[in-house]
């Protein structure tokens, strides 16, 4: 079985149990829209969930295992790996019930530092800071279920991680609809299933353990010292996850603007989610631990053509999504959310943020896959330089934008530090692979072409449909349309595609 192969049958093993996870995320955020609408209550409640979901998204995009991945590849002793394991959970432990106290004792202060435009609301404060003390425990259960997640990767198992967020969704929605009546209101229902929705992903973890042999042991040797390995995590968890921090940033910028603007966001970037979890975050995950081995044996070559086939799976897929979310922003937005407390105007709140996230989508694709790379070569700084560079700008667009364009000047800034990021990395990324940009140039004016077609067929559809799944049938016809163009324009690359998919092709 070629390598590529390998890499396609893991992607989509992880795609199929994200998929159920971003629908589940999608069904635990439309009942929330349902329940508060783009409300005060609802703006508190994702406020609140800002901090927990950057852990979770640590967790979720592989931020932690992208360094204790590469690591375990150079540790071949099992009695070693054990105790090096072993430590990493003592500290991550340490660190995740250390951050869960202090939030706890000093939320207050925490809120008013990161989302000070909730000063000026006391009862929007008061209700921020009490759900995030709810939520603070899922804190000390991702840091662990962090470590889990590398050892099973490291093992090239992809699904017990993928399946676990499934789990927290459907943990979340149950609180929801079977017992908030046992809560004040929706907003604490979800709260607490934030924390036992953690709980439920370690524990999940620690049952299938077995699978990769793995036991507990205080045995001390240098040969596992973990120093090396957290000094280089906190920049590289930085790195992947400077998107969610700049989602905090933006929520921050948020919470000076009118009632229904930091909802918005959250709704229109569960959607991008969605896509990101489908198209580019399997192909991501599970790119690392196979370029890792090729870095260690020296096999470059090999490395360079992985890395250019995962960057041309990810523009034909991101192009005709970014193009298709821009395009129907607002009925997609109606579609998934408007119903009970999701009125006309909060779905032109959502689908405002969200064609401006769309246009970022290439972008985040091609920036996660290149960090990924760079991390699977140790080499830490490219990416956090990348990371920094995304980070200020989109925090200066923010500044600039956000006043005039409100929660579509917020969503822009985090497609325009997405851009700055990825061009930091495609120019640094040479040190260690030579890549064909100019045959990815190619491959992306086919797939905007495809794309035009794609957008053509739309138009013509959109007068002609109707009903109440009438978007439905414009997205369904829509990928129809774009893979029978992509499929005449890239005959030879298409076949290629197909023969790796189907295993008749080596690299």
């Amino acid at each position: 079985m070629g390598i590529r192969k390998d890499l396609i049958s893991s992607s989509m093993v992880v795609a199929m149990w994200s998929a159920m996870s971003k629908v589940s995320g999608l069904i635990r955020d439309a009942l929330v829209a349902f329940f508060l609408g783009t409300s005060g209550a609802a703006d508190a409640l994702y406020l609140a969930f800002q901090l927990p979901n950057l852990f979770r998204r640590f967790y979720g995009d592989g931020a932690f295992s992208s360094v204790l991945v590469p690591e375990l590849s150079l540790i071949s002793d099992e009695d070693n790996r054990n105790a090096f394991l072993s430590r990493i959970f003592l500290v991550m432990g340490s660190v995740g019930a250390v951050l869960t106290f202090l939030i706890v004792l000093f939320s207050g202060p925490l809120v008013t530092v990161l989302f000070p435009g909730t000063v000026h609301e006391a009862a929007i404060l008061a209700k921020v800071v009490t759900l995030l003390r709810f939520m603070s425990a899922y804190l000390f259960f991702a840091s662990l279920a962090m470590v889990c997640r590398g050892m099973f990767e490291s093992a090239k198992i992809f699904s017990v991680s993928a399946a676990t967020f499934l789990l927290f969704n459907l943990t979340i929605i149950a609180l929801l609809v079977f017992f908030r009546g046992y809560f004040d209101d929706p907003a604490r229902a979800f709260a607490v299933g934030v924390a036992l929705g953690g709980a439920i992903q370690f524990f999940t973890h620690l049952f299938f353990l077995r699978r990769i042999s793995f036991r507990f042991t205080l045995k001390k040797e240098d040969a596992v010292s973990v120093r090396p390995l957290f000094r280089r995590a906190i920049p590289i968890m930085l790195a992947m996850g400077v998107f969610q921090l700049n989602m905090l940033v933006g929520r921050g910028a948020a919470s000076f603007l009118s009632t229904g603007q930091v909802s918005s966001l959250d709704y229109a970037s569960r959607i991008i989610e969605i896509v990101m979890g489908l198209a580019v975050l399997p192909l991501a995950a599970t790119l690392l631990p196979h370029v890792s081995q090729m870095a260690v044996s020296g096999d470059t070559r090999t490395a360079e053509t992985l890395t250019w086939f995962s960057l041309k799976l990810i523009t034909i897929i991101t192009i005709p999504a970014t193009v298709g979310l821009c395009l129907l922003s607002r009925p997609i937005a109606a579609l998934l959310f408007q119903r009970g407390q999701f009125g006309i105007q909060s779905t032109i709140l959502t689908a405002d943020a969200l064609f401006f996230f769309a246009l970022g989508l290439l972008f985040l694709g091609v920036f996660k896959v290149l960090a990924q790379v760079s991390f699977s070569f140790h080499d830490t700084a490219l990416p956090f330089r990348a990371a920094g560079v995304a980070f200020t700008a989109n925090l200066a667009f923010c500044i600039v934008l956000s006043g005039p364009m409100a929660n579509r000047g917020i969503a822009l800034s985090a497609t325009l530090g997405a851009l700055v990021g990825m061009c930091v990395l495609v120019a640094g990324i040479g040190r260690h692979l030579k890549l064909p940009w100019g045959n990815l140039a190619a491959t992306f004016l086919r797939s905007a072409v495809a794309a035009g077609i794609m957008v053509g067929g739309i138009l013509l559809l959109a007068n002609r449909v109707t009903g109440k799944f009438r978007v439905l049938l414009l997205i369904g016809a829509g990928i129809i349309l774009y893979a029978l163009a992509l499929s005449v324009l890239m005959m030879g690359e298409w076949k290629e595609i197909a023969a790796v998919i189907g295993g008749r092709r080596k690299p």
